[in-house]
């Protein structure tokens, strides 16, 4: 898989991790993270991307009380979703709040819908 950048996005970076739910890329940018350290992907990233197998988007479906959503982008075999951050990462300092606030609303949301199959892959 693979998601379009924008001069926004281009410092994305992410950091991967799986359960039993599913796949987890965490997203951050290093133009936040250079300057807010706690807004970085392996901390308190700014939004995930999740991948689910049939099976799982299925249970996580059935149990959403478990506080799990299910994905909603079928691509090839598998289901793909995104969540914006539910945590302040920042640390409250004025320039962590600016390199925020620099972040055009929805800009990784937007990377988000631009996902899309690798010519040739599964």
């Amino acid at each position: 898989m693979r998601m379009k950048l924008t001069s926004d996005t281009a410092s994305l970076y992410y950091h991967l991790t799986s359960d039993a739910y599913g796949a987890y890329a965490y997203l951050s940018l290093h133009t936040i993270s250079d300057i807010a350290p706690g807004c970085a992907a392996d901390q308190t990233a700014l939004a995930v991307v999740f991948r689910q197998t049939p099976d799982q988007r299925q249970y996580v479906e059935d149990n959403q009380s478990d506080g799990f959503i299910p994905a909603d982008t079928h691509l090839g075999s598998y289901w793909y979703g995104f969540d914006h951050s539910r945590a302040d990462c920042t640390d409250g300092s004025a320039a962590a709040q600016a390199a925020i606030n620099r972040l055009p609303n929805l800009a990784l949301e937007h990377v988000f819908s631009t996902l899309e199959k690798v010519p040739g892959s599964n």
